[in-house]
């Protein structure tokens, strides 16, 4: 028998989820910076679009993280790229996000894509690993092929360009954590599996 039972992440107040009522569109990434994530990918392709409106936000640490920030400095960014660190407070700042991406070389299934559905957020991700498990493309986020370079800047573009599809996403992505990768499911599917185990051999 084989049983396939996704992650969860806990529930969270809805108290700490609040969108930012002015013009800036705030893009958030959290990961540590080292391989597979792609920290420089994402900042390359936010220089390279004619859209300003936006600050990015990269939560995280490790051993790439120096090399980022001398690129956003050396493509004339660095104001508009904020590098927080390795914060405890990642739901709140999520909370305060209206984008959340997630590049990647290869991955599993990324928990803080599930965090960012719980907060509502539209999720631009490489399609790779079990991403597209948790993410349906052009309806919760929008998915970009491992060659990204063109994909993600046309994501960002058509991302920052509505407001409406933002917010469309944003909702839908909540829809399906609440359908698909709660705690409380994950749970109960994993108690149901030891439960049946235990009634076939008794």
């Amino acid at each position: 028998m084989l049983v396939t039972i996704h992650n969860g992440v806990p529930e969270i107040t809805p108290a700490t989820t609040k969108r930012s009522d002015d013009a800036t569109v705030n893009i958030i990434m959290v990961a540590r910076f080292e391989k597979p994530k792609n920290q420089t990918a994402v900042i390359q392709a936010l220089a390279d679009i004619e859209i300003k409106n936006w600050q990015l936000e990269l939560v995280g640490d490790g051993p790439e993280l120096a090399k980022c920030v001398l690129l956003a400095e050396q493509l004339h960014i660095a104001k508009k790229v904020t590098f927080s660190g390795a914060c405890s407070d990642v739901a709140v700042r999520l909370g305060n996000s209206d984008i959340f991406v997630l590049i990647s070389d290869w991955e599993g299934l990324p928990l803080t894509i599930l965090e960012a559905m719980r907060s509502s957020l539209p999720v631009i991700a490489s399609d790779v690993g079990g991403v597209a498990e948790s993410i349906d493309d052009g309806v919760t986020g929008i998915l970009v092929p491992r060659d990204y370079t063109v994909a993600l800047r046309n994501a960002f573009v058509q991302m920052l360009e509505s407001q409406g599809e933002r917010e469309s996403m944003g909702n839908k992505a909540r829809e399906k954590f609440e359908q698909e990768f709660t705690f409380d499911l994950m749970l109960r599917k994993t108690l149901d599996v030891y439960q049946l185990v235990l009634e076939e051999r008794t």
